[in-house]
């Protein structure tokens, strides 16, 4: 089995520069010899979740190869939407089978 091992830097900041926060994480990826060329060409995908008040950011990531050293850098802009805490408004993700008003009722149930 080959062995890729990379380091993945970032840094979160806003549009005027201000350091809001970074994170670093270590993953790696195997294949056989076999799979190697066409694991060359394969794209592969990374989260972070980092919780962040709305607003414009930058994020500055910095992929580094453990072994061999070589690195990439991107850098991306987002915006996070602000949300009125009244109303129901879009998410990445709602799983539920039923959605009801809580008007008049607790929040947090007693089990």
């Amino acid at each position: 089995m080959q062995t890729a091992r990379l380091n993945i830097f970032g840094k979160i900041s806003t549009v005027t520069e201000r350091r809001i926060g970074a994170f670093e994480d270590s993953v790696t990826t195997t294949a056989t010899i076999a799979e190697l060329t066409d694991a060359k060409e394969r794209r592969s995908a990374y989260s972070k979740v980092i919780i962040l008040a709305p607003g414009h950011y930058r994020v500055d990531v910095n992929v580094r190869d453990v072994v061999s050293g070589a690195a990439g850098f991107r850098q991306y802009s987002f915006q996070v939407p602000k949300y009125e805490d009244d109303k129901l408004a879009t998410s990445s993700m709602i799983l539920a089978a039923k959605l009801e008003s809580m008007e008049g009722k607790s929040r947090v149930d007693n089990l």
